[in-house]
């Protein structure tokens, strides 16, 4: 988790210092000035502290591996030259390791998706590079994997069960402005939630934290 916030300050420094040396003014003509802006990314989820744990004998271990991050809406809209409000809707998923239980079943998964709203912070470097930077935070489902004895086997060892609850998004991206209204992004989001679960994993403390590596596109207007 450490590692995920300094990786994601940096990318706030940087875009706090491409901003100064850029001296974006805001004028018109330029390929930068554009209000909002709507953004598709996907890469890998990298599960975080103990829900990437093995420690079976642990209430909060996840097992969860590497899996996929999806940030399906990312949405920005700047009030004022720098600042803003952001909206994200995302969703991911992450295999888990049913070894942990002496399984062989490769169809067990961690979902989660989130609907989160914040504000933004953005900066232009001139007219080809804006970096943003949006805690958001929101609305959030989790579901369980269900865990069977092997995968040719029916036997059902844990049962999946699904939670809502809120959780947050503290997401850093780097925009490039290839043209006047079509930018390629790099995303980095730290993503967290702990699900209250109310049936077969009423038991569990498992909170769901993964750091999203993603790139895409973005839109602008």
């Amino acid at each position: 988790m450490k590692k995920a916030f300094l990786l994601l300050l940096a990318l706030s420094m940087v875009g706090f210092s491409l901003s100064a040396q850029g001296g974006y003014k805001g004028k018109k003509g330029k390929k930068s000035d554009t209000q909002g802006y709507y953004a598709f990314s996907l890469g890998p989820s990298l599960p975080l502290g103990d829900y990437g744990g093995d420690d079976i004998f642990s209430a909060k271990t996840g097992g969860a591996k590497t899996g996929l991050h999806i940030n399906i809406a990312n949405f920005g809209y700047k009030l004022m030259p720098n600042i803003g409000v952001a909206a994200l809707v995302t969703v991911g998923a992450n295999k888990f390791d049913a070894e942990l239980l002496g399984s062989d079943d490769d169809d067990a998964y961690w979902v989660y998706g989130a609907l989160m709203v914040g504000p933004l912070l953005s900066f232009d470097a001139g007219d080809q590079i804006s970096v943003d930077f949006r805690p958001v935070a929101g609305l959030t489902y989790v579901a369980a994997p269900e865990i069977n004895e092997g995968k040719n086997n029916s036997t059902v060892l844990v049962k999946s069960d699904q939670a809502t609850g809120f959780g947050f998004d503290v997401g850093a991206s780097l925009r490039y402005h290839a043209t006047s209204s079509l930018d390629l992004g790099l995303n980095l989001d730290y993503f967290s939630t702990k699900p209250s679960f109310s049936d077969s994993y009423k038991e569990s403390e498992v909170t769901v934290s993964v750091f999203g590596i993603t790139a895409g596109l973005a839109f602008r207007f």
